[in-house]
């Protein structure tokens, strides 16, 4: 069956035809072989709604393509590289971005002034930054990259320190004096 001509049917519809018109033209730049599967899997959609009746009324069929979505919406969804569309909203507050990153912000400042303090924030804006960066794909995201990465710079700088305080605080005990002797003369 060609994909160009439409079956006898619901698909057949004159609201189907120009809904399936739309979509290849929406799906223009598509390879042909993924334009003809997403074009063939809509009919089979629109023909199990509708059934192989040509009797389908306006009103039905308006309320199948309206469950499809717009063309634009389905030619998005089979490509969201080239979607264009609008960008979705976070599933993460903005207020948990703001949150991870001021903790970040703060947990470096404070690694000189209190490291105690500056360690635990650290660590919680780093796992913070971490975990909203793999939920949130949206607008926001960078906010948790940051505060992952004042986490993580935090981190580093409270290790080195340590380090050096460490290594600062091993005091060098000299071996027991030797009594100079006086030459003998």
């Amino acid at each position: 069956m060609n994909n160009d001509s439409p079956p006898v049917g619901a698909v057949d519809h004159p609201l189907v035809r120009a809904y399936l018109a739309e979509l290849t033209s929406a799906l223009d730049g598509a390879a042909p072989a993924e334009r003809d599967e997403v074009i063939q899997m809509v009919r089979e959609h629109i023909d199990l709604a509708l059934g192989s009746s040509p009797a389908a009324g306006d009103d039905e069929v308006r309320t199948v393509l309206r469950s499809l979505g717009s063309p634009h919406d389905v030619a998005a969804g089979a490509d969201p590289a080239r979607s264009g569309g609008p960008v979705l909203p976070s599933p993460v507050p903005r207020w948990l971005g703001i949150a991870a990153l001021t903790t970040g912000a703060v947990s470096l400042l404070l690694v000189v002034l209190v490291p105690l303090l500056s360690a635990p924030l650290a660590v919680v804006a780093l796992v913070g930054g971490l975990i909203g960066m793999r939920a949130d794909r949206g607008p926001g995201r960078w906010r948790f990259k940051l505060a992952a990465a004042l986490g993580g710079l935090s981190a580093v700088i409270l290790v080195v320190l340590s380090l050096t305080l460490l290594g600062a605080g091993q005091e060098v005990v000299p071996d027991e004096p030797v009594p100079a002797t006086e030459p003998a003369g």
